[in-house]
């Protein structure tokens, strides 16, 4: 048993954090924020728990107490201790303390020592370390009904790690070193280990067989003393360990000399680099094509509101309808939105709700599990965080900043929606662990960012301004600097908590032109009070700068004149230029023709061209608004009049993005990624390097050995049955598969005019031999196996 010996108890006797000193300086030297209006010492026992809107901020060396609690008793509590600050206990530390109610949170970005033992306790605690961290102990999921998280990035050095005590935790190891002694995984509880990234080295390592936990490894290493294959190999055939989310391979080697056994993994991810998405483990290039998957609802003030995950209408079957649908016809990417106005249908179902709804997130994990088993990815929306207790105490004031300007300017507000998201991301992990790692293509913090210039401080035409970067402006001359910089800003707070909470997901930044709300760069007139137009898109070619991976822009045009005018009031060239320089892509999140504007005839016509010019402007995917909303009726959609826009859409797709002409990464024309003829072949031009070539002699064409991502110059890699056998169960049909792609058994009852329909469920591919038994009591018939992906 675990104990607690030496946690703070008398409350009375505790310094507590009160803010004295001002939203403007809520550090813990300054004596003004703490009730006894004194510096704690070592040996002060602290509770930390936050003021409306912000809490404690350590940003110097020395920082000193006896003991500390991070939110107790029922409150929200926060430490941010930034890359100049250092923290040290005598005792122990408590994030979410004493009462299921707590909230706390650890931020580490410098330096923690703590001298007895570190607790993620009672509540809903998280300790993130991007910097220093050592403790004589740690232990999540102290108290069974807590819920916990570690995150690190940075160095952690501790004896015993506990997975989880007895209550609910989750562990992201997203990059750094974690060096423990002895790693426990679960007494009670549950617990996640998350291997992403970095390396964690333990001399001992528990894997015990009582535990509810799971192990998924990407890019992270586990090195634990002993040899722990056996057992390793049992909980990867259980499902407790799995690689990629289970569409990789996972690797266990014992060195006998060094008596380590050391976990890691092979598997695919689509990543962005070179001003590309590159499916990582095959080097295929990616496009993204597909539709904004939304359903619409209008509330009784006759407004729409998003409605695709709400637990009272959203519907299994048709889910799993439309979705198959929109992947036989090659589309592989659907971007959904989350409602987040406090209602039943919301990510939160009351005002007075302190976690996001269980229901609600269920619908958003079978949603990714769906689209997942047709292999289609999943772009994220977001809109504004949620009113509801766990983030409205966030909210803050700054001089001369009004109205929906504050979620882009204000500290307070960027912290709630960097709370939110991570909320979101870690309850969407823990129903749907494997999902984020092979499904979720993107994250997009808001839709449409933008600035809005009927209220401070873009109305005003003098006085100045210091948002939350911290420079101050001058509202007579700076406005577009402002404008840009605090773009840049907030748009690196969100990526730095998305690729924290899912590493190996992007960060998409998306809004539209200029030009749709009728103005310029640099021009910030009010069009009158409640207009539409009063918005002043975040500048595409300043965020190239920022941590976004890749830019999403949208246009609703009917001619090719006003796609060029929306190209030109955004100086699309120079914005294309500035993110091919960043190395990073460009697409199309939302386009779409409004009914008042084109006839359904005129919509083809016009989307069919559009599409190409989008191809040829280097945009390297689009989304089509929307699939099948019927709830807007002012804008066409894909399944609009039988379908006839869906089916254009997806003949351009197969067009610019699938077939001929070729796609930039194959200026030959042959099918094959100029890059993967280069590694295999030694150029482009190689003698039996064609597409119908054999280069090997294996009897397998060039292009095919591509697509079913085999070795061309290996002949003892292809695609083929290599072995049938017989017994009691059935007929056991084994072939070579390759990881990253995705088979499907089929059966015809002939083969004079055969019918072949799919039998069994799709085998992903793992890079060795792959199996699926047709039972004893399966129909008579003929079968084989397909490559779909």
């Amino acid at each position: 048993m675990l104990g607690c010996a030496g946690m703070l108890t008398v409350a009375a006797q505790a310094d507590n954090f009160d803010g004295g000193a001002g939203v403007g300086d809520p550090s813990w030297s300054n004596a003004l924020n703490w009730a006894s209006d004194t510096v704690p010492t070592g040996t002060t026992p602290v509770q930390a728990i936050n003021v409306p809107g912000y809490g404690v901020v350590v940003n110097n060396p020395g920082a000193m107490a006896s003991e500390i609690h991070v939110g107790t008793w029922g409150w929200i509590g926060s430490i941010d201790v930034q890359d100049s600050g250092t923290l040290s206990t005598v005792g122990n530390m408590l994030i979410a303390a004493q009462d299921a109610a707590s909230v706390g949170t650890v931020v580490n970005d410098g330096q923690i020592n703590v001298a007895g033992i570190a607790y993620l306790h009672a509540g809903v605690g998280v300790l993130e370390n991007n910097g220093t961290f050592g403790s004589t102990h740690l232990h999540l999921g102290h108290i069974a009904g807590s819920d916990t998280t570690l995150i690190n990035t940075g160095d952690i050095t501790t004896g015993i790690l506990s997975l989880s005590v007895a209550g609910n935790s989750v562990f992201n190891m997203n990059g750094g070193t974690v060096t423990v002694g002895t790693f426990n995984m679960v007494d009670g509880g549950t617990g996640r280990l998350n291997l992403y990234g970095g390396t964690t080295t333990t001399t001992v390592l528990a894997l015990n067989d009582n535990g509810d936990y799971t192990i998924d490894i990407r890019e992270g290493v586990l090195v634990a003393g002993g040899n722990h294959t056996a057992t390793m190999a049992l909980m990867e055939s259980a499902g407790l360990i799995t690689a990629y989310g289970g569409d990789g391979t996972v690797i266990s080697e014992y060195d006998a000399g060094t008596d380590m056994t050391t976990l890691s993994a092979e598997g695919c991810l689509v990543v962005e680099k070179t001003g590309e998405f590159i499916i990582e483990e095959t080097g295929e290039q990616f496009f993204p094509v597909g539709f904004n998957y939304i359903d619409l609802r209008t509330n009784d003030l006759g407004w729409l509101f998003h409605d695709t995950f709400n637990p009272n209408h959203y519907n299994t079957a048709t889910v799993a309808s439309n979705l198959a649908e929109i992947a036989a016809a090659k589309f592989n990417t659907l971007r959904v939105f989350i409602e987040t106005g406090p209602s039943t249908n919301s990510v939160v179902m009351a005002s007075s709700d302190t976690t996001l709804s269980v229901a609600y997130m269920q619908r958003v994990a079978d949603f990714l599990e769906q689209s997942h088993a047709h292999g289609l990815h999943v772009i994220i929306t977001f809109e504004s965080f949620p009113s509801s207790a766990a983030y409205i105490s966030y909210k803050d004031e700054v001089v001369n900043v009004e109205g929906a300007n504050r979620f882009y300017l204000n500290p307070g507000y960027i912290a709630a929606k960097r709370l939110y998201m991570r909320d979101f991301i870690q309850m969407l992990g823990q129903l749907a662990p494997d999902r984020l790692a092979d499904t979720v293509l993107a994250f997009d913090p808001q839709n449409e960012v933008t600035h809005y210039v009927e209220v401070a401080p873009f109305s005003l035409l003098s006085g100045t301004v210091t948002p939350a970067n911290g420079a101050t402006y001058d509202l007579a001359t700076d406005k577009v600097q402002l404008a840009d910089e605090m773009a840049v800003y907030w748009m690196d707070q969100m990526a730095e908590e998305i690729h924290q909470q899912a590493p190996g997901v992007l960060a998409d930044v998306n809004m539209f032109t200029y030009a749709a709300v009728q103005r310029s760069i640099g021009d910030f007139h009010s069009f009158g009070v409640g207009d539409w137009r009063n918005r002043y898109p975040f500048r595409p070619e300043a965020l190239a700068a920022s941590g976004a991976d890749f830019l999403d822009l949208h246009f609703y045009t009917a001619n090719s004149a006003d796609l060029q005018s929306d190209l030109d009031s955004i100086e699309f060239d120079a914005v294309a230029s500035a993110w091919k320089a960043a190395g990073k892509p460009m697409i199309v999140g939302e386009f779409g023709a409004f009914t008042n504007v084109l006839s359904l005839a005129g919509a083809v016509s016009w989307k069919e061209d559009e599409v190409d010019l989008f191809a040829s402007h280097g945009f390297l995917g689009w989304l089509y608004w929307t699939y099948n909303t019927d709830v807007q009726g002012s804008l066409w959609n894909a399944k609009s009049g039988g379908g006839v826009l869906f089916d254009v859409l997806e003949a351009r797709a197969k067009e610019n993005y699938f077939g001929y002409p070729p796609a930039a990464d194959d200026l030959d024309g042959d099918g094959m990624p100029d890059r993967w003829e280069i590694q295999y072949f030694g150029s482009i031009n190689a003698v039996n390097g064609g597409a119908n070539e054999d280069y090997e002699g294996d009897k397998m064409a060039n292009r095919a050995e591509y697509l079913a991502g085999t070795i061309p110059d290996d002949p003892a890699s292809k695609f083929m049955i290599v072995d049938m056998q017989s017994d009691v169960g059935g007929l056991e049909v084994q072939w070579s598969s390759a990881p990253c792609k995705s088979y499907q058994m089929l059966r015809s009852g002939s083969l004079v005019e055969p019918k072949w329909s799919t039998f069994g469920d799709p085998v992903h591919g793992t890079g060795a031999v792959s199996v699926l038994t047709v039972p004893v009591d399966a129909d008579q018939g003929f079968y084989k196996v397909r490559l779909d992906r």
